[in-house]
């Protein structure tokens, strides 16, 4: 595997006196594309049947280069499938910096990408790591699913340091090359640089997954040679226990890799003949016989032993079919088939199921589904119970601004005035109460690094709200029992009548008063003050919920800031202000008026748009936990509550799901 062995042999090959129109090529895609950038100065050919390079389909760069198998794209697009199936929404990438797989790996994230799939970790290593640093930093990503596109050497490091982190077993799935051979763990044994036994590699490694390509046209159908794929396996299969040799994938592509040289040279010859010209006759320098050589090439299309063989790459197509493996054991099993329509077939015979190591899948994230009917979605995952509450204590404020502007000669007004400052405290406990309980849930259980052992309930959160409006109410009654608000009447100061001289007119108009007014205010803003603090506290703590029907905190935040301004500039007003017309009434019920419409529409209007479909609603909690702490915080956490998270497997499929 050097490209200067590889260049300094072929140089040697030129001088032969037979002169060479093709190679015929296998793999290492790094020495392939080297000889495959020197062979046009001598108007040569290559022909590859295992180099699977990507970079290696770039027409113009390798303009002379052609191959009968699929590169590694055909490898890596049907991953996504497999991750759709089991609904892995999250992956890692561990590859080595290499021409096989370094335009193969920016294929895969722009797939990856497209397909709403999330890299959470993208690593790439030169064969001198010990890939320590790369699976600690995958780890630490939180990635549960693992595509490494790596050699089969760099497979023994790998998942020997997989082994010492714990990135194996039944929270993880390792995506592997198709070329890591069977019982590869045993390359260890005489490697002092690896510090695991070979058992605990082969440990690491079980139950990897491969999407490999089929080695034999899988419908069968009869080949250009007049044998069928199934007749080419078993004459193969004979003749490799016969002469004891070693089986290889690539047979069936390096047996069309003959075959498309010699179709593409049968037709060269008969247009040379056509110009009194031969293949004899072909020098390095021979331009012309080169040119033709490239052309017939380029044309050259049948049905081989692997499959339809169309050797220009630009028309090539992907297999029709791909295998779905899995090493079990010491053995490296078909598990399914994937169609080129993404379709996976568990059933066909001749295949294995597929096996887990916990028994099921693992999950790259939670999916929330929708298992109550009525209530839309939005709604009722911010907890209704809680909402009913904000929305009773807004209407309670409502009330407050419609007593206030009542101005009328009765025996109600110290009736009234002593209402007003229980519904504006009351209403305020209550909205606003509500609204930071629930975040304080969602803050408490999505947040925190712990199991909670105890669940919460909408009961503990309504026991938080009614501890904040017992606190109020207690500062309520010492003010009504000790200094209660009477209603006062009050004369403008006179005004002469212009339409009757020597008269005054003397405006009258109701306030409700008290001794220490000033003080009692000063207790209840200081007490509701405390309250904002908090929420401005949830608020922030909770931004980076990923959850947006659980995160309020941009709502809050709103919310805190417009009635902090508002009653910064509003409540110092009131008391400079002239009052013989109402001017004080307007103000303070413009103030409740606004701030309580405007935290309605910032909660409720979004939950009102549209009702979101569950099975697009997902949860990643690779950024807050593992899966397993998460499973055991949110089956402990939420108990029998209106928002209740546990997870659960659903049967049939195999994906682990969140139920709200």
């Amino acid at each position: 595997a050097s490209s200067s062995h590889a260049l300094s042999y072929f140089l040697n090959t030129t001088r032969w006196k037979h002169k060479t129109q093709i190679l015929i090529s296998g793999g290492y895609s790094e020495v392939i594309a080297s000889l495959a950038m020197v062979i046009p100065s001598f108007n040569l050919l290559q022909v590859s049947f295992a180099s699977v390079s990507s970079d290696l389909s770039d027409s113009e760069k390798y303009h002379n280069f052609f191959r009968t198998c699929p590169d590694i794209t055909h490898l890596t697009r049907p991953i996504l499938p497999v991750l759709a199936h089991y609904n892995w929404t999250s992956v890692a990438i561990l590859h080595t910096v290499s021409v096989t797989f370094n335009r193969g790996v920016e294929i895969l994230r722009h797939d990856l990408g497209k397909a709403g799939i999330k890299v959470l970790a993208d690593e790439e290593f030169t064969y001198l790591s010990n890939l320590k640093r790369e699976l600690k930093s995958i780890l630490d990503s939180k990635a549960h699913i693992i595509i490494a596109l790596i050699h089969e050497a760099d497979a023994v490091k790998a998942f020997c340091q997989a082994f010492h982190l714990g990135l194996y077993g039944r929270e993880y799935v390792w995506f592997v090359t198709s070329w890591i051979t069977e019982n590869f763990w045993t390359n260890s044994i005489n490697d002092a640089s690896i510090n695991c036994t070979s058992e605990q590699i082969k440990e690491a490694a079980q139950n990897y997954l491969i999407v490999d390509f089929v080695e034999i046209e899988y419908n069968n159908i009869t080949a250009v040679s007049g044998m069928t794929p199934y007749q080419f396996q078993q004459r193969y299969i004979d003749l490799a226990e016969k002469k004891q040799i070693e089986k290889n994938q690539y047979v069936g592509f390096a047996y069309d890799a003959i075959w498309a040289i010699g179709l593409c040279l049968d037709n060269v010859i008969r247009e040379l003949a056509a110009e009194n010209k031969s293949l004899d006759d072909f020098r390095y320098s021979d331009s012309f016989v080169g040119r033709t050589i490239l052309k017939e090439m380029r044309k050259v299309k049948f049905q081989g032993i692997s499959g339809f063989k169309i050797l220009n790459n630009s028309d090539q197509e992907p297999p029709g079919v791909n295998l779905f493996r899995q090493l079990q054991g010491n053995r490296i099993v078909n598990v399914g088939l994937i169609d080129k329509n993404d379709r996976i077939d568990f059933q066909a015979t001749e295949l294995v199921p597929i096996r887990w190591t916990g028994g099921r899948p693992p999950v790259s994230g939670y999916i929330i589904e929708e298992v109550h009917a009525g209530i839309p979605f939005k709604i009722r995952i911010s907890s209704p119970n809680l909402n009913y509450l904000i929305l009773t204590g807004c209407i309670l404020l409502y009330a407050s601004v419609i007593i206030m502007g009542i101005d009328d000669n009765t025996s109600y007004l110290n009736t009234y005035c002593k209402i007003i400052p229980w519904l504006n405290s009351i209403g305020f406990s209550l909205a606003a109460g509500s609204l930071f309980a629930k975040t304080y849930r969602a803050y408490k259980v999505l947040t925190t690094r712990f199991r909670i052992t105890s669940p919460l309930k909408d009961s503990h959160l309504l026991a938080i709200v009614l501890i904040l409006m017992a606190i109020e109410a207690i500062l309520l009654t010492f003010w009504t029992a000790i200094d209660p608000l009477k209603a006062e009447k009050m004369a403008a100061p006179p005004i002469s009548d212009p339409n009757r001289y020597k008269y005054k007119i003397v405006h009258t108009y109701w306030v409700c008063t008290c001794n220490y007014g000033v003080y009692w205010l000063i207790a209840t803003l200081i007490l509701n003050g405390i309250v904002l603090l908090f929420g401005a506290f949830l608020a922030y703590e909770s931004r980076k919920i990923k959850l947006s029907e659980l995160n309020d905190s941009k709502q809050i935040a709103l919310c805190i800031y417009n009635i902090t301004i508002l009653c910064i500039i509003i409540i110092p007003i009131s008391f400079v202000i002239p009052n013989s017309h109402g001017e004080v009434y307007a103000a303070i019920g413009c103030l409740i008026l606004y701030c309580t419409t405007m935290s309605l529409f910032t909660f409720f209007f979004p939950k009102m748009k549209g009702n979101a479909k569950p099975s697009s609603i997902r949860f990643r909690m690779n950024e807050n936990a593992s899966s397993r702490m998460a499973s055991e915080k949110y089956e402990s956490a939420m108990g029998n509550s209106e928002l209740m998270l546990s997870c659960r497997y659903k049967e049939g499929n195999g994906k682990r799901q969140t139920a709200v």
